[in-house]
């Protein structure tokens, strides 16, 4: 059994204990309905003798082009329609890894992206956790048709869901202007949690991009009245350099004025930054 780890950008880890699973060279290798049954299993035994045939298929799901990749995907499908939540949690969860280690997910999980939408419904939690992450972490480029329906999911009662779908959002705003209005709102909504702010202002800090309206966004973080969300938007600034020029002012009243000592070092640190660049 192979512990696989998914991380995305600032989110804590999530956990998922997975078998290695693959496609072969000729695409669909396996009835994965039922082998998402067997991994549900309350019989051990069952189990094991699933995982085992997992682990069989070593890592082909890594190397296979991704038009062989998309019989696997559509076989999978079918598990989303199961009652079980422990089927509907195996499949999303290994569909939330193909997203997040495949740099061509967009093309090779396309047929999986409509289901992966209906599930951020799901009234289990890890299952449209799994299904947020999936879509957020698509690569080379989110699907525009992903927009409307993540933009509630930064609101979802789940932390990390949350913090996902607001990284989601982050990255639709360098490019979309109807997802930069929705992440203004969300810096600057006097009941968004700080959790879901920190998650704009460190995919930010990631993203490095040369949007004005975005860079205008730390300009918000920077005036907040909570300290760690001032200090998360300093250390963004210090990582965009000379793109951080328009926050300079704000930057020198932070490091001059400011109480907290720890807050002007950032702010001296992320004017160096700005001035070190634009040498």
């Amino acid at each position: 059994m192979r512990v696989m780890k998914i991380i995305i950008f600032g989110i804590s880890p999530a956990l998922f204990l997975l078998g290695s699973v693959a496609a072969s060279q000729a695409g669909q290798r396996m009835d994965w309905l039922d082998l998402f049954r067997e991994l549900a299993s309350n019989d051990p035994a069952v189990r094991d003798v699933a995982r085992e045939r997992l682990f069989r298929l070593d890592n082909g799901f890594w190397d296979v082009d991704a038009d062989l990749l998309k019989e696997d995907v559509r076989a999978m499908l079918p598990a989303f329609e199961e009652k079980d939540v422990q089927v509907r949690l195996q499949v999303s969860a290994v569909l939330s890894t193909l997203s997040l280690g495949r740099p061509d997910g967009t093309t090779a999980l396309e047929s999986a992206i409509p289901v992966l939408l209906a599930h951020f419904k799901d009234a289990e939690i890890a299952i449209h956790r799994n299904a947020v992450f999936a879509i957020i972490n698509l690569k080379p480029e989110i699907p525009d048709d992903a927009l409307e329906p993540l933009i509630p999911m930064t609101q979802d009662s789940d932390k990390e869901t949350a913090d996902a779908a607001t990284h989601g959002l982050t990255r639709f705003a360098l490019k979309s202007p109807v997802a930069r209005t929705a992440l203004r709102g969300l810096m600057t909504g006097k009941d968004v949690p700080l959790h879901v702010k920190q998650a704009a202002v460190e995919t930010i800090r990631v993203a490095k991009s040369d949007n004005p309206e975005i860079i205008g966004l730390l300009s918000v973080a920077l005036a907040d009245e909570n300290r760690s969300l001032v200090l998360s938007g300093l250390r963004a600034a210090s990582k965009l350099g000379a793109l951080a020029e328009s926050l300079g002012p704000q930057l020198e009243k932070l490091a001059e004025t400011h109480p907290d000592p720890e807050v002007r070092a950032n702010a001296v640190a992320a004017m160096d930054s700005l001035r070190s660049e634009a040498r």
